[in-house]
């Protein structure tokens, strides 16, 4: 199907692509470029669910950010040595895990 590009970059999205996928306005889309094409998918329920229940988080424990950061290189040094510097982001993010959950089980 063949759409126009408006004012504004905008693209309007067909009734029968918005009804079948259930989008009302304001929903959210993820865009992808895949090779030359643009590709439009939608975003689940559940990820909807996700942001709007994620405002009402509160966090496990008091610290700054600051501080977190500096829990985490610590427990980082602590697990993979302070010489070794160049970690991935999953190491990193296993010794923070690991730290935090430390934090909120004291």
């Amino acid at each position: 199907m063949m759409v126009k590009i408006r004012k504004g970059w905008r693209i309007i999205i067909p009734s029968k692509f918005r009804k079948e996928f259930g989008w009302l306005d304001g929903s959210n889309v993820e865009l992808t470029k895949e090779g030359n094409k643009v590709v439009i998918k939608p975003v689940g329920d559940d990820l909807q669910k996700l942001f709007k229940d994620s405002k009402n988080l509160k966090a496990k424990s008091k610290l700054t950010a600051k501080q977190m950061d500096e829990v985490v290189e610590r427990e980082v040094n602590k697990y993979y040595g302070a010489s070794k510097r160049k970690t991935t982001n999953k190491q990193r993010h296993e010794a923070g895990e690991k730290a935090f959950d430390e934090i909120a089980s004291a």
